[in-house]
């Protein structure tokens, strides 16, 4: 039971770590920007932005999964 605890929770960590990361070089400006060149074209703009809803859905999926075990009663055990 307890391993299967531990393999649902790696897959919440991960996100947090990535969303956390990103966090951290946004603040510090310390990334190259590949796209920098690119910035005025509508293309770059609809495919960034389409790739941070889709993790910020993911990771929402995930932690709503996580929030919806910890909180769900206990299932009754049938006697052996």
């Amino acid at each position: 039971m307890a391993e299967h605890a531990a393999v649902l929770y790696s897959f919440t960590t991960l996100p947090l770590a990535a969303i956390t990361a990103y966090i951290v070089h946004g603040l510090l400006r310390d990334t190259a920007n590949q796209f920098h060149s690119q910035t005025a074209e509508l293309g770059t703009e609809i495919s960034m932005i389409s790739l941070i809803i889709g993790e910020i859905r993911g990771f929402l999926v995930l932690f709503a999964g996580l929030l919806a075990g910890q909180f769900r009663p206990p299932r009754e055990r049938k006697p052996v």
